[in-house]
């Protein structure tokens, strides 16, 4: 990264460390920065930003908190490979305050997932193929026990992102999944049957078979079969909640 002479452009409006993570922004965006890529040293990037290292520390400060950069002690500073996490983590955030409806984060899954076995038809390696099977052959070994079979049909679904290889909604689908997981685990240990495991079976099927309008169709049905689970799961939750603040009221 070759030193700029002027630095950001002076805006008495701008405070100093927004005009610093804009000039971040504008690295990322120009591939100056890349995913797993070292940053120069602190003095280079203040020449360079027009700031004083405090400035530029407080910057990298906030970039680490995020997850955006990481310190190698002795080493130096790193673009983290993947945003993956950093993005699951705004949306998770974001969906905490405000107080989503999780059933939005069901519908969410619902679109976005079926989508994903559809990209993963046309996209996925030999060695994914073999991790699904694998998967499904556990989730078969497992029924009746019901914490195994959960752990093999979450990495199933797992599988289908990774295979999808689209970053974006690899994030948005890490975010829903934390959100719906509770659920989804309690869901999962009621639908342990030779029902459901036909289900996950015919998704890889046609994943195998390369066929993305089909992979798309078994992975939605599948979805909606367990749809009226989470509207039952969240119903009872809300009843909880209600029933919780109540009591609390009562005794304030």
């Amino acid at each position: 990264m070759s030193a700029r002479k002027n630095g950001p452009a002076p805006d008495d409006a701008t405070p100093l460390f927004e005009s610093v993570m804009k000039e971040i922004e504008r690295c990322f965006r120009t591939k100056r920065l890349r995913p797993g890529s070292k940053l120069p040293p602190e003095r280079e990037l203040a020449a360079e930003f027009g700031v004083s290292r405090h400035t530029l520390r407080e910057v990298l400060k906030a970039l680490n908190l995020f997850g955006i950069i990481r310190s190698r002690a002795g080493d130096g500073t790193y673009v983290q490979r993947s945003l993956s996490g950093l993005v699951a983590k705004a949306i998770g955030l974001s969906a905490l305050l405000e107080d989503v409806n999780y059933m939005d984060a069901f519908n969410t899954r619902l679109a976005i997932e079926p989508t994903l076995a559809r990209i993963a038809a046309g996209k996925a390696r030999r060695e994914h193929l073999e991790m699904m099977r694998r998967e499904i052959h556990e989730m078969e070994l497992s029924l009746g026990k019901v914490q195994e079979y959960t752990r093999h049909e979450v990495a199933f679904h797992e599988l289908i992102v990774t295979a999808a290889d689209n970053p974006i909604l690899k994030s948005v689908m890490t975010a829903v999944a934390g959100l719906l997981l509770e659920a989804r685990l309690t869901i999962t240990y009621e639908r342990v049957d030779r029902d459901d495991l036909a289900l996950h079976a015919r998704i890889l099927d046609a994943i195998e078979a390369r066929d993305p309008d089909g992979a798309f169709a078994a992975m939605a049905h599948h979805l909606n079969v367990n749809r009226k689970y989470y509207e039952a799961y969240f119903r009872k939750k809300t009843r909880e909640t209600e029933s919780q603040e109540e009591s609390a009221a009562v005794v304030a």
